[in-house]
């Protein structure tokens, strides 16, 4: 798994991933973090309609990432639809999402992770300043100088929230960042990641890809 995310993040080669996800036994289906991988996959691969799949076949509400922080399946959802411009399936995937994500957040509310996905679900709503409110605060609980690994990924959720609100030198001041940070992004998981389709035509992102 280390490996086949090693080759992704520094090669930009799938082809790992999807042997290793291709070996696993149908019981392993059942946990959250496969079924992730599998929207993930399908994801970068732009496959839209085999990552809904996926959501759907997982017997689960919530998968798990890389935070504490419970990842909604209406979440995942709601970003295929933002992309595919399919608004109204988008909107009530993000509330449903977000009913789910304001449960957890008061079941821990000093938790950054949570207030991240909050101001993510906020910005696919068209609640810009609610958003950016969110991914601030995210930032303050938990920032890089705090934690060098849990750190950069709320930077990458704020980089996140700005493209999403039209924010795009915000963004890209963040990417940026991030690409210089130890435990940041790399250039080909920015290649791959469609959330950034909305900044490839702007020099700045094009100039930050090379």
């Amino acid at each position: 798994s280390l490996r086949a995310r090693v080759q992704m993040e520094w090669k930009g080669d799938l082809s790992m991933t999807k042997n290793l996800l291709a070996s696993l036994p149908p019981e392993f289906e059942s946990f959250g973090m496969v079924a992730l991988e599998r929207f993930n996959l399908c994801f970068f691969e732009r496959n839209f309609d085999e990552a809904l799949n996926v959501l759907w076949r997982s017997p689960l509400e919530n998968l798990h990432g890389q935070t504490s922080s419970p990842l909604p399946k209406s979440f995942l959802a709601a970003q295929v639809y933002r992309l595919v411009s399919d608004r109204e399936k988008a909107r009530a995937e993000y509330e449903h999402a977000l009913t789910i994500a304001q449960r957890a957040l008061e079941e821990s509310p000093q938790d950054s992770s949570r207030h991240a996905l909050i101001g993510l679900i906020y910005a696919g709503l068209n609640r810009k300043e609610d958003a950016i409110r969110e991914g601030n605060l995210a930032l303050k609980l938990l920032p890089e100088s705090k934690d060098a690994m849990d750190g950069p990924i709320l930077v990458v959720s704020m980089a996140r929230v700005y493209a999403i609100t039209g924010e795009t030198e915000k963004a890209i001041d963040l990417l940026q960042h991030s690409l210089q940070t130890p435990a940041g992004l790399t250039v080909n998981e920015i290649r791959l990641d469609p959330t950034w389709d909305v900044l490839r035509k702007h020099r700045r992102f094009q100039a930050l890809l090379k």
